[in-house]
């Protein structure tokens, strides 16, 4: 302990939790792993996964499954639709990963 004092305030479905910066850095840190996992991976996602991207729906999904393996979000214009303004948009959705 560095001397500070700590409270202990219920949250999360009534558990108590330590107040202060420790909750604040666990907080940060369980944002910061569920962000990493939530991004689409042009060659592991499924159909419905691909369709959460912006002008994606279920028969251009298909279509970038069945044609993996991508090695960058770059090479999506190879898909009947996809152009360089759709593609700055999946981009910008910020949903693929990197």
């Amino acid at each position: 302990m560095t001397g500070e004092t700590l409270a202990l305030l219920p949250l999360e479905g009534g558990q108590p939790q330590a107040a202060g910066a420790e909750v604040a850095s666990r907080r940060a840190s369980k944002a910061s792993s569920s962000a990493s996992q939530t991004c689409i991976d042009l060659n592991t996602a499924n159909a419905d996964q691909l369709d959460q991207l912006p002008n994606i729906g279920p028969a251009r999904a298909a279509d970038i499954i069945r044609q993996r393996p991508w090695s960058s979000s770059g090479q999506l214009t190879r898909i009947s639709g996809i152009g360089q303004g759709t593609l700055s948009e999946i981009v910008a959705s910020g949903l693929l990963c990197s």
